[in-house]
């Protein structure tokens, strides 16, 4: 990988015009004004610390992508053949992970397991294919209650997970709200993580599985017809995923902007995040894609996105984090608690996420599945 393999270039931090090509080619797509001002960034820029830049922020799809159509010999053909080298790796991954997905689709409908895909190939979809958005893992919604049966049909498929036994399974299920399966198939490697509810325990927004079932929609993944979250549904939930992520990645903020693209009720989404107590992780969102890479949302959505001075505040924050994210990697400790404390809505969200930290630290050495096994 670019990042791990030069990484230690980046002791100094990186000239802003690296970033400023990065922030811009975060966009799905590109009109004449950002064409013109990657060509003149692009001229000068160093573009080691841009492959660098883009690898952390998880863009060199787009970026490769960027290049080909709008600025074909403006980078180096070193740097153009690594980009292509890592676009056709990640194709491979991205195509072997939807063929798994509609393996698990195809066993889940025999044995009459209700799902929802998240995220990876519906947000692939909204960027026009898996050459702007590859995806490393699937992710998948299931119910509760159905858990146990998901776990045996997916090892009836080849997967495997880290558990030590049912007892940790299920404490760290109750805390997460997920867990991790995987298999390999030579060189590939197939990773789904299974939710229970769209967030952990610690956040408002957990989403209820019938009623996201009956707002999702149709999508073919692997040969097989499955049901994603509807894009009110995501969009909302891709603002609080980035919460929890601590905004550490520019591609946070595209994959925000290009769901959003596709939201064609904004009252509904707003409503979804008033419902789940979210309202505010919905406007930093909001503020962060339209203020790092230039997102179009309605006039009315972001006016009251930019009267919550809170949420403004936070999205200030996020953008100064932004430029050195790849050496941090995540907030300082008070930095990230202050961020994630106050996008929650009101006394209540807080002292919930509060709660929820406090018990992580207290069971997480109990119930990991990375300890002991």
């Amino acid at each position: 990988m670019i990042l791990s393999v030069v990484s230690q270039t980046l002791a100094l931090t990186s000239p802003s015009a690296a970033f400023d090509t990065v922030r811009l080619i975060a966009r799905a797509d590109l009109d004449p004004e950002a064409v013109a001002e990657l060509r003149r960034l692009g001229a000068e820029v160093d573009w080691e610390r841009v492959l660098i830049l883009a690898a952390y922020h998880r863009l060199l799809p787009l970026l490769h992508a960027h290049l080909k159509a709008h600025a074909p010999g403006l980078a180096p053909e070193r740097a153009m053949a690594v980009l292509a080298s890592h676009v056709r790796t990640s194709a491979v991954q991205s195509l072997f992970l939807s063929g798994e997905m509609g393996r698990i689709a195809e066993a889940f409908e025999a044995r009459s397991i209700p799902l929802l895909v998240l995220k990876g190939p519906s947000l692939a979809e909204a960027y026009g294919g898996i050459a702007k958005r590859a995806f490393v893992d699937n992710d998948l919604l299931v119910r509760r209650q159905d858990f146990g049966e998901v776990e045996e049909t997916l090892f009836g498929l080849g997967f495997r997970s880290r558990k030590r036994s049912q007892r940790q399974m299920d404490g760290y299920l109750f805390i997460h709200q997920e867990y991790t399966f995987g298999r390999a198939e030579g060189d590939l490697v197939s990773t789904v993580d299974v939710h229970t509810c769209v967030a952990p325990l610690g956040y408002t927004y957990q989403g209820a599985f019938e009623g996201l079932r009956r707002r999702s929609r149709e999508l073919t993944i692997g040969g097989q017809a499955v049901r994603v979250l509807g894009w009110p549904d995501l969009f909302v939930a891709l603002c609080v995923n980035a919460l929890k992520d601590q905004w550490n990645l520019l591609r946070l903020a595209s994959d925000v902007a290009v769901a959003g693209t596709m939201v064609d009720d904004w009252d509904l989404t707003e409503s979804i995040a008033r419902d789940e107590r979210c309202l505010r992780a919905f406007r930093l969102g909001v503020l962060v894609a339209a203020n790092e890479i230039g997102a179009a949302f309605p006039e009315a959505v972001l006016a009251r996105a930019r009267a919550d001075a809170q949420a403004v505040g936070l999205a200030d924050r996020v953008r100064a984090h932004f430029p050195v994210a790849h050496e941090e990697h995540v907030l300082e400790g008070r930095e990230r608690a202050y961020l994630v404390l106050q996008a929650q809505d009101g006394l209540g969200g807080r002292a919930r996420y509060l709660s929820y930290v406090a018990l992580r630290r207290i069971a997480e050495p109990w119930v990991s599945p990375q300890v002991g096994s």
